[in-house]
C-alpha cells in the first residue's frame, strides 16, 4: 500500500542505525508528514494490538504523530502523542497525550535535566533512536472503554527521523537475540525478539539500552495501579537480581519468564541465566508409604523400610467428639 508525502520529507544514511532513513522536517509539523495509506478512504486494517515506531526526534523542534484506529463497535479513534502538547486531553474520538523527549544517556542535557520539574517542550540538543511500543488495545479499553479492533491511518509529521512503523501480537523485546530467547523461553509468553529488519543496529560489545531508548505505552507501573498515564515518556528502571513484576508490559527478569518494565536488555538476560544457575533444585520425597487393608478390615499404612504405622477405623462404634471447654480451657468428651 502505498503512503503519501507532504512538505519537507526526503531520505537520508544515518551513520547511527546503519540504513536509509526518513527525515521530516518543517516549522508547520501538519504541513510536513508521511500518512499511510495514501488517502483517508483507504485503511490499513492492521489489527495487531502493540504498534511500535523507530524513530528519534529531531533536535530543538516539535513532532507530532496520530494513528487513527476502530474501536470493535465501529468508531474511529485518533491517538496522537507529541512534545507540542503540554497536558493531556480527551474526547470521545480523540486522545492527546504529551510526549517527553529525554536527552542521550551520558550527554549534558541529560545531567543538566536531572532534578528539572517541567520535561515537555521542544526536543533536546542531543536526542537519540527510540523504539515506542503502543498498546492500543489497553489505551481504548483505560481512557474511552471499548475495544481495540485495528488501525486505520498512521500520520508521523515533523520534526523527526523514521526509520519504521510496524504492528504486532507480540510483545518484542529490543537487544536479545534469539539464542537467549530460547533459553528464557518468553516465546510462549506472548514474547519475542525484534525481527532482524526491525533491529536497531547495534556496534559489538555494546549494549542496546546505552544506545537507544525503549518505550512501552502505558508504561509497567500505571497499569499495574490502573491509573491514566498522561505522558509518554521513557520510565527507565533498574532490574533488581530477584526481578520485577507487572502487568503486561515490560522487560525479562529472573525466574519465570515474566514482561516487567525495566529497560534491562541483554543484562536482564545475564542475570536470568546467572540466578537460574546459581538456584539449587528443591528436593522431594522418591518413596511414598504403602496403604492397604489387613484382614480384619483395618487401615494400615506401611512406612517405607522403618517397620508399620496402623490406622484403625471402628465403624461400629459412636463417634466421640473432642472439644475444648471454653470455661475451664479443658479438653473433653462432649
Amino acid at each position: 500500500m502505498k503512503a503519501v508525502k507532504e512538505g519537507d520529507v526526503s531520505t537520508i544514511m544515518d551513520k547511527n542505525v546503519k540504513c536509509t532513513v526518513y527525515r521530516i522536517v518543517g516549522s508547520i509539523p501538519a504541513s510536513n508528514y508521511i500518512q499511510l495509506p495514501k488517502t483517508n478512504s483507504q485503511s490499513l486494517g492492521l489489527t495487531g494490538r502493540y504498534m511500535y515506531l523507530l524513530f528519534k526526534p529531531i533536535p530543538s523542534r516539535y513532532f507530532v504523530v496520530h494513528v487513527d484506529v476502530a474501536t470493535q463497535d465501529g468508531l474511529i479513534v485518533r491517538i496522537s502523542f507529541s512534545n507540542l502538547f503540554k497536558e493531556f486531553k480527551s474526547t470521545s474520538t480523540w486522545l492527546q497525550f504529551p510526549f517527553v523527549c529525554h536527552s542521550a544517556k551520558g550527554s549534558i542535557c541529560a545531567y543538566t535535566a536531572v532534578g528539572s520539574k517541567d520535561l515537555t517542550g521542544p526536543a533536546p540538543l542531543n536526542t537519540q533512536w527510540t523504539m515506542l511500543a503502543l498498546d492500543f488495545q489497553y489505551i481504548l479499553s483505560m481512557y474511552l472503554n471499548r475495544r481495540y479492533s485495528y488501525v486505520k491511518t498512521i500520520r508521523l509529521c515533523a520534526n523527526m527521523l523514521v526509520k519504521n512503523v510496524f504492528t504486532s501480537d507480540f510483545q518484542y523485546e529490543p537487544g536479545i537475540s534469539l539464542e537467549q530467547a530460547k533459553k528464557i523461553g518468553p516465546l510462549s509468553h506472548g514474547m519475542a525478539p525484534l525481527p532482524r529488519e526491525m533491529c536497531f543496529h547495534l556496534t559489538k560489545g555494546k549494549n542496546w539500552d546505552d544506545v537507544y531508548d525503549l518505550i512501552r505505552f502505558p508504561s509497567e507501573s500505571f497499569c499495574k495501579k490502573k491509573k491514566p498515564f498522561d505522558s509518554v515518556q521513557c520510565c527507565s528502571a533498574k532490574v533488581s537480581p530477584k526481578g520485577a513484576k507487572q502487568n503486561g508490559t515490560s522487560r525479562l527478569g529472573t525466574g519465570s519468564p515474566k514482561r516487567v518494565e525495566a529497560v534491562g536488555g541483554s543484562r536482564a538476560v545475564e542475570r536470568y541465566v546467572a540466578g537460574t544457575k546459581a538456584s539449587k533444585p528443591k528436593s522431594f520425597p522418591f518413596e511414598l508409604p504403602l496403604v492397604g487393608v489387613d484382614n480384619r478390615g483395618n487401615v494400615s499404612v506401611t512406612a517405607a523400610g522403618d517397620g508399620e504405622v496402623h490406622v484403625y477405623a471402628h465403624p461400629h462404634e459412636h463417634v466421640i467428639v473432642h472439644q475444648e471447654n471454653k470455661k475451664t480451657g479443658k479438653v473433653g468428651k462432649l
